[in-house]
């Protein structure tokens, strides 16, 4: 969506940022950001409005020499027992720490949490180095290209994830961030 916008309007300035979930949505309904990109729907702000993106499946996200499954396509949950985790920590707004923590119990065992990350970059970094594998959404391994990261789904475990663009209802905007969230009216059009 950047690209397409930046590709029509190459003279606007950017402030992006990163951030919890949380602290994003408290800036956007301060005014301190006009829209963000979220995983999920929320219902965190009165007088927001989003809409959702698409949808992509949360996988574990692992190098090679960490992987439990060598050889699969799939991870048999059973074995992700004693692996090393490096998990999202266990307040993050949409909870998919707990639920793969939940199905593994439900298995008999509690995962391996070596880890409890702040963000998802942090997630990343800690995969990357060899510390442990994570669970997100598939597409965040594209974000780390000639990473050696790579994903596989878990074998009967299928839980979503909703890219949403969220933005206030209640604050004025300057015409370039009006035409950026008409790039989104034109994505409903053409669907």
């Amino acid at each position: 969506f950047l690209k397409k916008y930046h590709a029509e309007y190459p003279n606007v300035e950017y402030y992006i940022r990163m951030g919890t979930p949380g602290d994003l949505l408290k800036d956007l309904s301060n005014g301190d950001l006009h829209v963000i990109f979220l995983r999920g729907t929320t219902s965190e702000i009165s007088g927001s409005w989003e809409r959702i993106l698409g949808e992509e499946t949360l996988e574990v996200i692992l190098t090679e020499s960490l992987d439990p499954a060598p050889g699969l396509d799939y991870i048999p949950i059973e074995r992700l027992r004693d692996v090393p985790m490096c998990l999202l920590r266990s307040d993050d707004l949409w909870g998919y720490s707990s639920y793969l923590i939940k199905e593994c119990q439900r298995q008999g065992f509690t995962p391996n949490a070596t880890f409890r990350c702040y963000d998802t970059p942090m997630a990343m970094q800690l995969v990357q180095a060899g510390f442990g594998i994570s669970y997100l959404p598939r597409s965040i391994v594209e974000t780390q290209p000639h990473s050696g990261l790579y994903t596989k789904p878990i074998q009967g475990i299928s839980i979503l994830s909703y890219p949403t663009l969220v933005w206030s209802s209640n604050l004025y905007y300057a015409s370039c961030v009006k035409r950026f969230l008409a790039i989104f009216e034109g994505e409903e059009a053409e669907k």
